[in-house]
Parts: C-alpha cells; structure tokens; sequence
C-alpha cells in the first residue's frame, strides 16, 4: 500500500491569479494511472482556459466556483463535480468572499497540458 499524506506534499504558491496547488497523487507518489490535485482558490484566483489529453474530474469541496467547459459555463458548489472530456478546453476561477477547494482528478499519471491565454468569467 502506498500512503500519500497530505501534511508531506509541498504546497507550491504560483503567481496571480493562479490558485496555490498541491500535487497529492502523481507519477512521482507512485501512481500508475491517476493524478489528484488539491487547489486552493481565493477570491479572484482562476485557472485559465486549457486543454488536457485525458479526462478530469473537479470536484469542489469548499466553497463555489465557476467552471467553463468549451462554450458551457457553471457554478459549482460543494459537493458537486463536472466530468471534462480529454482535449476539451476548460478552466476555472473562484469570486466568492471564503476560500474554495477544488479537486481536480485526472487519468494519467502523467498529464500534459496545453495553455490558452482567455480566463474565465465571473
């Protein structure tokens, strides 16, 4: 069994208005076939708008955000989850006033990504 806890993973703090992002579950802790990401998102943070060669699921633990997926756009809340198809452009950003956790469950180990440079829309 291999056990990866949260308190050993660094906690890497990018520039705004990326959220802080902690890399739970990877090639790199051992995984073969998934990668899990925990972000951390204050007001104003986002992901901009990019593209994955696997499927992801966010799903938001605290807080709300909102998720644009192509041309669809949502608020999410706690609780709820979005699947995002493989190469599906997509982002998110969080403007409530508290801190929002999102989880982003993707389907390789090993995930490439491919940036566009349009955000999301409060």
């Amino acid at each position: 069994m291999r056990l990866v806890r949260r308190n050993d993973q660094p906690v890497e703090r990018r520039p705004a208005p990326l959220p802080t992002i902690q890399r739970m579950v990877s090639a790199a802790t051992g995984s073969t076939q998934l990668t899990v990401l925990v972000n951390e998102l204050d007001a104003g943070n986002q992901v901009g708008s990019h593209i994955h060669d696997v499927e992801e699921v966010l799903y938001v633990v605290t807080g709300q955000c909102q998720v644009a997926v192509e041309d669809e756009t949502a608020t999410l809340h706690a609780g709820d989850a979005v699947v995002i198809p493989a190469d599906a452009f997509h982002g998110f950003g969080h403007f409530g006033l508290r801190t929002a956790t999102v989880v982003a469950v993707l389907a390789s180990a090993t995930v490439h990504t491919t940036w566009h440079q349009t955000r999301v829309r409060e």
